[in-house]
């Protein structure tokens, strides 16, 4: 049987993972990291093996398998039909999603007695689980990352284990910590995250985030160089330009910005001297002054932000295949009302996002409105020549991932990402926020470089 060629980084990351029961690859989107982890199960003879994957980036699984030959089941769908296909399986690759590892909370019950999934998958002999997206652990406090590194440990002991994802840590360094925790103890650098944060991070003044010592941060690339393999499309493609960015500033008029100024400074929505609102609460008054901007919040109206947006994709970007991104659901009911254009958010089933990418891929729609969170993993929309961002999301990985839909390898273009953001507000701070984090995450790709490169040479001595 013919199977699907290895890209020369492909057989790279082949080469480096195939020897390792445990690793990770962090590489980024489109390079395939998929088809290497079905390899690297293959070639080390497993049979049984458990894929921990987003739902959306199931049909990235399903082609990858098919092209190989092999054979799968899924655990998808209500309780009753993931349960038989759970008594039914009889060996290969299984795939579930994230969510249906959750333990819930029983109906009618004493409060927070909680019983156990529909189907126990944790009670079979894994030869190996994957864990694709692996950033959804990186929470230590949730419930899906508590479930999924408890039951390895206590009853995967033995499975190979391997994580695949192109942005580990968005947010922090410590974002590392639970997910190579999936990996062993040994790996982390310790079994408990709360003791790991006590002892190897200090909390500056004033503030409530914690930062790697200098010697616990070294100590982690170090862990990295050993046990992980970072892959970026620049490594692939050096010299090429991939993305290019601009900013479409919008002024914020006299009227408006007295309403902006009442809710950061009194934390009150006050319109022409009639109080609407009031809150205590800071992240009340964050999404207020983000709806009120994308005009879009129901007491008061603002559309200079929608008319910014109209002239960049109706004159600016004309004749262009576009994808809007917006973090609100009611931002893209109004887009899409103002474009004639389909929206894609969470509350859409995946048949009908598969109908509308198809039919964006094949430019019978031009424009596509997407909401980042519903679409950031395993979708190809590759035919888009630009992105535009009404609201961006808050997330370093949401962001990444949302632009990455429209990469393509084989393409050569340049792909145009707008962020449409009103001078001198909350959104101005969320665009330097994010580029601040995506500086931070590459200072410590280059200490596990340096690491890896002081290997290399002892090595060749």
């Amino acid at each position: 049987m013919i199977r699907t060629a290895l890209r020369p980084w492909q057989r790279k990351l082949c080469h480096w993972v195939f020897p390792r029961e445990r690793a990770a690859l962090f590489v980024d989107p489109r390079l395939g990291k998929t088809l290497v982890a079905v390899r690297w199960a293959v070639a080390r003879g497993y049979t049984d093996v458990l894929v921990i994957a987003p739902y959306s980036a199931f049909d990235a699984w399903r082609k990858t398998l098919h092209a190989e030959g092999m054979k799968w089941s899924e655990f998808t769908g209500l309780r009753r039909e993931r349960q038989e296909a759970f008594f039914v399986y009889l060996g290969g690759f299984a795939l579930i999603n994230y969510e249906a590892l959750i333990r819930r909370k029983k109906k009618g019950g004493f409060p927070g007695k909680k019983i156990d999934p529909a189907i126990d998958v944790w009670s079979h002999d894994w030869d190996a689980v994957v864990l694709d997206e692996s950033y959804r652990i990186a929470n230590p406090r949730s419930a899906i990352s508590k479930t999924i590194v408890r039951e390895m440990e206590r009853r995967q002991q033995r499975a190979a284990r391997l994580i695949l994802t192109g942005l580990p840590r968005p947010e922090n360094d410590l974002d590392y910590f639970q997910q190579l925790r999936f990996l062993g103890a040994d790996i982390a650098g310790a079994a408990d995250f709360w003791k790991y944060r006590m002892y190897q991070c200090y909390n500056p003044p004033g503030t409530h985030e914690y930062f790697l010592k200098r010697e616990a941060k070294l100590a982690l690339g170090c862990r990295l160089a050993k046990h992980a393999i970072f892959l970026k499309r620049t490594d692939v493609r050096p010299g090429q330009l991939e993305k290019q960015y601009e900013r479409v500033l919008v002024r914020v008029d006299g009227r408006t910005r007295k309403v902006l100024d009442k809710i950061e400074d009194d934390f009150i929505l006050e319109i022409d001297g009639e109080i609407v609102a009031k809150t205590v609460h800071t992240l009340v008054t964050f999404h207020w002054m983000r709806k009120l901007l994308g005009g879009v919040h129901p007491d008061y109206v603002y559309h200079d932000k929608v008319t910014a947006a109209c002239e960049l994709i109706n004159e600016t970007l004309r004749g262009e295949q576009v994808l809007i991104w917006c973090d609100y659901v009611d931002e893209g009911h109004l887009l899409s009302d103002v474009f004639s254009a389909p929206f894609i958010c969470g509350e859409v089933d995946i048949q009908d996002r598969s109908a509308m990418v198809r039919r964006f891929q094949s430019q019978q729609t031009r424009v596509l409105v997407c909401q980042p969170q519903a679409m950031k993993y395993g979708v190809d929309l590759s035919a888009a020549s630009a992105s535009v961002y009404y609201s961006s999301p808050l997330g370093l990985d949401t962001r990444v991932q949302s632009e990455d839909r429209m990469i393509n390898l084989s393409q050569k273009t340049v792909k145009l990402i707008y962020d449409i953001v009103c001078e001198n507000t909350v959104e101005e701070a969320i665009c330097d926020g994010l580029k601040k984090k995506a500086n931070a995450d590459a200072t410590l790709r280059e200490i596990v470089a340096g690491v890896k490169a002081r290997i290399e040479r002892r090595t060749h001595r």
